[in-house]
């Protein structure tokens, strides 16, 4: 077993191996101070945080506007791009091409451009996280400064060592990205047999022409064409509404522990798990109009608008926010899983959604719109079908996402572990 040594590290004590040095960040990494003023820049590549994915250290995106940017700072390929702004999101990402970057990002590069790869993994330590984040300033755009991560000390391994980590780590990473593009792949399949299912069905069908606003459709000759206002459930008040505006929730009527108001953002993820707006059981019992029951429809209305998914049966109670409409369907005659994979889903409903929404140059949904849909509807036992089909995609993606997860909590782990010497990697370093 390799010997140690004790070193404090912002507040916290690490036995690193004894071969391993400490060293001053800003002594063997450094920001990048180009500009465009002082260099060319033969691309159009703008990289805003935006771009920049969370805890995710090989991922940058970028768009094709550096001449409308408000930032003239330059990165180049084997940089590493780090968010100041809010560096609790943990954005810190090694870079592959040159470009320019917002004032937000601080691009850096090693002395030695080998250790590139090995700096995209340790802005990502816990003792890096927390220098950056200890050190914010400003409270409502809080950012850390340069000068204050130059100044951390970080336990540094051999450079074989150093070698030997991040291969180990880039093999986590492929793993992840071998798995997201298989995700992305079965999003196209279902995106193409959603096509397929909504407008021919399951099996084969007799087709007729049928007119969907200006679109001619084919559907089987069996189903009806319906407006969402005739599939609603006449048996309850309001079977279509919105939430409450958000100025019927003050500071006194929020809560730690209450019910949750749903956004937009929960539909969009189709995770109800999380949710940091919380309301007193007293302020729930008089929006209890807007209150969400498992089975309903939610559907986002503005910005990103015309995402739908069921309410489902293991969340918490809650209302919806004013940027959600609820609808609830008679699933005598529409299942709410067949309506809400139609809305999100197929391509007749998404035309109808754009040419109607207004709200000048933001898309917005209201219940009108929502209830003029024209939706095709089979009988039952084939909305029944069509749903299981589309399911099983989903299901085939969420086991995918999972897996990303996990492996993604194995990679911070790793990271955490590698890079303090807490464990060591398979190599000749003793």
């Amino acid at each position: 077993m390799s010997e140690t040594k004790a070193v404090k590290i912002e507040g916290k004590e690490y036995q690193i191996p004894s071969s391993w040095t400490v060293k001053r960040f800003g002594d063997i990494f450094h920001r990048r101070s180009e500009t465009t003023n002082s260099v060319d820049v033969e691309n159009n590549r703008y990289v805003g945080l935006e771009n920049i994915e969370k805890r995710e250290p090989k991922s940058v995106s970028f768009i094709n506007k550096a001449d409308e940017r408000s930032s003239n700072r330059v990165f180049r390929s084997g940089d590493v791009l780090f968010g100041k702004l809010a560096p609790d999101l943990e954005k810190a990402a090694i870079v592959k091409f040159d470009g320019i970057c917002s004032s937000d990002i601080i691009p850096m590069y090693a002395s030695d451009a080998s250790s590139e790869e090995y700096l995209s993994y340790l802005l990502h330590t816990e003792f890096f996280l927390k220098r950056a984040i200890s050190t914010m300033e400003g409270t409502n755009l809080p950012r850390t400064r340069w000068k204050d991560i130059a100044d951390l000390s970080v336990p540094l391994p051999t450079k074989e060592e150093q070698e030997a980590i991040v291969s180990t780590l880039n093999s986590v990473s492929d793993l992840i990205h071998v798995e997201e593009e298989i995700i992305e792949e079965l999003s196209r399949a279902k995106d193409g047999l959603a096509q397929t299912v909504f407008t021919t069905g399951v099996g084969n069908n007799e087709l007729i022409e049928v007119q969907v606003g200006p679109r001619e459709i084919h559907i089987p000759k069996h189903w009806e064409l319906k407006e969402v206002q005739e599939v609603l459930d006449s048996s309850v008040n309001r079977p279509i509404r919105g939430g409450p505006p958000g100025s019927r929730v003050k500071k006194e009527d929020r809560s730690n522990t209450g019910p949750r108001i749903y956004t937009q953002e929960n539909v969009i993820k189709r995770d109800y798990s999380f949710g940091s707006e919380q309301i007193t059981e007293e302020k729930f019992e008089e929006l209890k109009t807007a209150e969400i029951k498992p089975g309903d429809i939610l559907i986002t209305r503005a910005g990103t608008v015309g995402e739908a998914d069921i309410f489902p049966q293991h969340a918490k109670k809650g209302i919806l926010d004013s940027n959600l409409i609820r609808v609830r369907v008679d699933s005598s005659s529409c299942l709410p899983e067949y309506l809400s994979a139609f809305i999100s889903n197929s391509g007749i409903a998404q035309f109808q959604i754009v040419s109607m929404t207004h709200g000048g140059t933001r898309a917005n949904l209201n219940n009108g719109i929502i209830e003029s849909i024209v939706v095709p509807v089979p009988p039952i036992e084939e909305q029944e079908q069509i749903t299981s089909v589309l399911n099983i995609c989903k299901q085939l993606s969420e086991v995918g996402e999972d897996t990303i997860r996990i492996r993604k909590d194995v990679r911070q782990t790793l990271i955490q572990r590698y890079l303090t010497g807490e464990e060591r990697v398979s190599t000749d370093y003793e």
